[in-house]
């Protein structure tokens, strides 16, 4: 499915462009590409009526909660390596 909605995105043209970047936004979560997930969420964010719909900005704040743990688990592990030598 995220290869077709990164095809549609691609090609241009959608009638409904917010709700494939949301798609993408929510497959590639789903996926673990974090960053991925933010440019499509923010993205979305851009169409018009977008800025007050919950879904996605509930989207957005998931994929911020998720990025800010693996970050906090990534500087757990330095922490451990460097406390290791």
């Amino acid at each position: 499915a995220e290869e077709h909605y990164r095809q549609a995105v691609a090609k241009g043209g959608m009638d409904k462009p917010q709700l494939v970047y949301q798609l993408l936004a929510f497959t590639a979560f789903e996926m673990g590409e974090l960053e991925e997930a933010m440019k499509a969420v923010d993205k979305a964010l851009t169409f018009k009526g977008a800025e007050g719909d919950r879904q996605l900005l509930g989207l957005k704040a998931a994929i911020k909660s998720a990025q800010d743990e693996r970050a906090y688990h990534k500087e757990q592990e330095l922490k451990k390596l460097k406390a290791g030598k």
